[in-house]
């Protein structure tokens, strides 16, 4: 079941938390990832590195791929929405944030608001501004 203000918490918490924060050239998306979607609930991320998360979300039936442009609507209702992206050797993975979404002018269109949690961490920009090229946006289906 959709929760605003759990997701709210989850996602402050994460964002506060000092063990997520970059040092050593390490970053900690993951498991700030992790831990939001937890306390959402899903607990299927632990241990898991952000690759490894976004091919769980491609596969699993407990997650459903969206467009970008309906993201802020879903975290708005207290749904738990994850945008991720495969690299090498690392990807990086986001939740998606209650808030008004904004124009991208890099993609050309709205973005939602996200918590990120990597070599900047912040939380009052859009997805645009922690990917350089778009991710797969996914809805988890709450069981």
């Amino acid at each position: 079941m959709p929760d605003l203000y759990r997701l709210i918490d989850a996602f402050c918490e994460a964002y506060d938390n000092p063990h997520f924060k970059p040092r050593q050239g390490m970053t900690f998306c993951n498991q700030a990832v992790q831990a939001v979607s937890e306390r959402m609930g899903y607990k299927k991320f632990k241990s898991l590195l952000a690759n490894r998360m976004v091919a769980l979300m491609r596969s699993s039936s407990e997650w459903v791929r969206i467009p970008i442009d309906e993201a802020q609507s879903y975290a708005n209702e207290g749904h738990l929405v994850v945008a991720g992206q495969q690299d090498q050797p690392h990807g990086h993975v986001v939740v998606v944030r209650p808030g008004v979404a904004e124009i991208s002018r890099k993609w050309g269109g709205p973005v939602p608001k996200v918590i990120n949690v990597g070599a900047d961490n912040f939380i009052g920009k859009g997805l645009n501004w922690a990917f350089k090229e778009k991710p797969e946006v996914f809805l988890w289906r709450e069981g």
